[in-house]
């Protein structure tokens, strides 16, 4: 077990604490792990952009340019809403096409509905006819999924979600291996998300 914690990271992408014990951070690597290699780029590339924060907040923009440059690549307009460009970017790095989508409904959309949502898979709802809010499913379980979503309360966060309002879609084929639960000291989703 200790050799496994020194070589993994948990939900947040941070490494995990090498003491031996399967606690819920390493129960959470060690399942996902069994995850196909796409589903794990996916949330690989979208761990690494977890807390990275507009600047100044409100401007759909920070410093380095990485919410400028999922905008451009997802054609939208510098300053529209970035949930749907970040998680098109982060699909890309597991998906053999790249994905360039800027709406959160469309993105949805594009991919086939499913009820049973797996690490790596879209969740998504509706905000206005078409209009919405998209993230990546991080862990599941049986009243409320743990995401990762670009544009949540102006960052990239980690949070968990009521299942019941929300969406899913189905982006890799392969579904083998453990999905992941849901980690209990994740916060609650912001009530607005831009």
């Amino acid at each position: 077990m200790r050799a496994f914690q020194a070589r993994h990271v948990d939900h947040l992408g941070k490494a995990l604490a090498v003491d031996g014990i399967r606690g819920p951070r390493t129960a959470w690597a060690v399942a996902f792990e069994s995850l196909c290699s796409a589903r794990k780029n996916i949330i690989r590339e979208a761990q690494a952009y977890i807390g990275l924060a507009e600047d100044p907040i409100g401007s759909n923009s920070d410093p380095a340019g990485f919410i400028r440059n999922w905008l451009a690549r997802s054609f939208a307009r510098a300053g529209d809403p970035w949930c749907a460009a970040f998680a098109s970017f982060c699909l890309s790095a597991g998906l053999p096409q790249q994905v360039r989508v800027a709406g959160a409904q469309a993105l949805g959309k594009r991919f086939p509905k499913t009820d049973q949502p797996v690490t790596g898979d879209l969740v998504w709802f509706p905000t206005g006819p078409v209009k919405g809010h998209v993230g990546l499913v991080l862990g599941v379980a049986p009243l409320e999924v743990m995401t990762v979503e670009g544009n949540c309360d102006n960052a990239v966060r980690v949070v968990r979600r009521d299942r019941a309002p929300l969406r899913f879609s189905r982006t890799v084929d392969d579904v083998s291996g453990t999905c992941p639960g849901v980690m209990p000291d994740t916060p609650h989703a912001p009530t607005a998300t831009r």
